[in-house]
């Protein structure tokens, strides 16, 4: 079976077919509305943006993190699976994530900062290129709600929806190289409760939709520790529990290194090029 992948936010996991595993991690974007007993008055998209920085936390404790390591639990219901998952990024962009499935093995996805790429028991080592690459570097990002103006070409509001019993905002996100995302934002708390996004892929485009929860707050930082992803229309439903988020730590020296089989591939390509 051919990889696919999907992102929450900036973090990422392989999937293979039906068997395979992947969870967003996707951060927060907020709205800042008025709920009253008149019509409520709607806010740009570009202030919907700008202040969901300061409900995520603030600009000045994102900056304070230099780099986080995200630990969670993956199960695929419908197949009666149950997987681990440990994600690594840092401020320089760079990221690298481990999911382990029982039956299926060990996957690996990252980005040193030009390269991205992704290796599974499936199918083997792989290097992305075009709609691909420009995705993972937009949520390689330790915290892309810094960088919408420069992700994005446009950003727009487009009405109101509800999430369960959330009522929201419902925002438009079209980047240069890519498909539009979809955010609905809670108009209350100012969180994200759902994303809707388009993924290339080498099976093609998949459409993967992700219901966020159970927002914590760790070191003045709020983030979702609950993730449902629905994949291809229903085919697949994937549900992450996060276990841990560490800020600041003192990272593997090589985590963000190219593994050997990236790097010949790379090689072999500049040879071919001459």
């Amino acid at each position: 079976m051919e990889a696919t992948e999907h992102r929450v936010a900036g973090y990422r996991v392989a999937k293979h077919g039906r068997r395979g595993a992947a969870f967003f991690v996707v951060a927060a974007l907020l709205v800042c509305a008025a709920r009253t007993g008149v019509a409520e008055e709607k806010p740009t998209a570009a202030s919907i943006l700008d202040k969901r920085i300061e409900a995520m936390g603030g600009r000045d404790a994102m900056k304070k993190v230099n780099n986080r390591i995200m630990e969670g639990e993956l199960q695929i219901p419908a197949m009666g699976m149950t997987g681990s998952l440990k994600n690594y990024q840092d401020a320089k962009g760079r990221m690298r994530v481990k999911v382990e499935l029982p039956g299926i093995g060990v996957e690996e996805s990252g980005f040193d900062g030009k390269v991205a790429w992704d290796n599974s028991m499936m199918t083997g080592t792989r290097i992305k290129e075009g709609e691909e690459l420009a995705s993972v570097k937009r949520d390689a990002h330790l915290f892309p709600d810094l960088h919408w103006k420069d992700q994005y070409k446009t950003a727009k509001l487009v009405g109101s929806d509800t999430v369960g019993e959330h009522d929201c905002w419902k925002l438009e996100l079209t980047p240069e190289v890519g498909s539009k995302r979809t955010v609905w934002i809670d108009k209350e708390e100012h969180l994200t409760r759902k994303v809707q996004t388009t993924e290339a892929s080498p099976m093609g485009k998949i459409e993967a939709v992700a219901t966020m929860s159970d927002y914590q707050e760790i070191d003045g930082l709020k983030y979702p520790f609950a993730v449902q992803q629905v994949i291809g229309g229903g085919m697949q439903t994937i549900e992450l529990k996060i276990k841990s988020v560490k800020h600041n730590q003192e990272l593997p020296s090589d985590v963000f290194e190219l593994p050997e089989a990236v790097e010949a591939m790379l090689g072999a390509e500049t040879e071919a090029g001459g």
